[in-house]
């Protein structure tokens, strides 16, 4: 049901000498008002994630492609800073992989990588 309308009757039961309605009606009226709001902006905030992996995406295609776009360089010191970071505390790895999944692919990439460089040359190399 709109709040508006719930207003709307409450406002007419209060013309009308109905207190009890009325202040029932109000009390509703702003029940709807704060879960109208909640659901507005979850959806928002669904949208907004949905916009974040598009461009997340976008700058691990361009990443991958070895294109120097404004993305792809956020994106890669995004992941090396996570490697250093798994580095430190392997378990985060799987939050990482929970959270943000082509992240935790990235990250193990370059984490085996660098573990086959090290094999190769006795020795380990950073990134």
């Amino acid at each position: 049901m709109e709040p508006a309308l719930v207003l709307l009757l409450a406002y007419l039961d209060y013309r009308g000498g109905e207190t009890a309605v009325w202040v029932w009606l109000l009390i509703s009226f702003t029940a709807l008002q704060v879960s109208t709001a909640a659901r507005h902006q979850m959806e928002r905030g669904r949208l907004l994630d949905f916009r974040d992996d598009l461009l997340d995406a976008a700058a691990l295609k361009d990443l991958e492609l070895d294109k120097q776009t404004k993305g792809a360089v956020q994106m890669q010191q995004r992941i090396e800073s996570m490697v250093k970071e798994a580095e430190k505390r392997p378990e985060i790895l799987e939050v990482i992989q929970l959270e943000r999944p082509n992240h935790a692919w990235a990250i193990q990439a370059i984490l085996a990588e660098q573990s086959r460089n090290a094999a190769q040359n006795g020795g380990s190399q950073s990134i």
